[in-house]
Parts: C-alpha cells; structure tokens; sequence
C-alpha cells in the first residue's frame, strides 16, 4: 500500500471521520505492527536474529508487505547471513513471496520499478 495514502487514512481514522468500532481496532493494529516494525528494526541494529524473525514472521498475515519481504529474505539466506535458520512453511513461503515488494528478481523488475515510478 502507498505509505502516503496509509498515512492519509489513518490519519482520518484518527480523527474521527470514519469512527467505527471494526475500523477503529484496524487502525490500532496497523498501529501496533508499525511498533512491532521498529522494535525489529532496532533488533535488526544488534544482531538479535531470532528477535527479529519472532517480532516479523505473524506480521504479513496482517498484510505487512515490509515484513514480509524481510522474513522472506531471511528465510531464504538465514544459513549463510545469519548462522541460524527461519523455518516456514510452504504456504507461508508462497505468502510472503507473493506479498513481499521486490522479493524476486522477476518481481523486482515489475514492481519495484513500477513502485518507484508511482512515488
């Protein structure tokens, strides 16, 4: 999703415009995974590797495409980057592939310069 539209519509959630018990918790898990997001990030600094898979992996159930793409690269490259291994499972692969922006190569050259363009 555009980072300004999100902004935009949470923005509007916030204030009230589209006040709505469903909407509301929406906006505060959005919320909550831009926290969860940071935390992570922060881990990522310190070499907490397992932290951070922990922290990621349950996020682009919730359509974290920024996590997604990091629990995927992790996934694939944990041996050899990280020492350590990210297990998941092949539905969980095939959905983070899917859904991670610039996961592959031959995404890469679809949507990233799609995306690159759009901004």
């Amino acid at each position: 999703m555009n980072p300004t539209l999100l902004r935009c519509a949470l923005a509007l959630l916030l204030a009230g415009s589209l006040s709505t018990p469903a909407l509301s918790a929406r906006a505060q898990a959005m919320s909550d995974d831009a926290q969860t997001f940071a935390a992570a990030t922060e881990a990522y600094g310190n070499s907490h590797w397992a932290l951070i898979y922990a922290l990621l992996a349950p996020l682009p159930d919730r359509g974290h495409a920024g996590a997604s793409r990091v629990v995927l690269q992790m996934h694939r490259w944990g041996p050899r980057l990280y020492g350590q291994r990210f297990p998941a499972d092949a539905e969980r692969l095939a959905r983070w592939q899917r859904d991670a922006p610039c996961g592959t190569v031959a995404s890469a050259l679809a949507t990233c310069a799609h995306t690159t363009r759009a901004q």
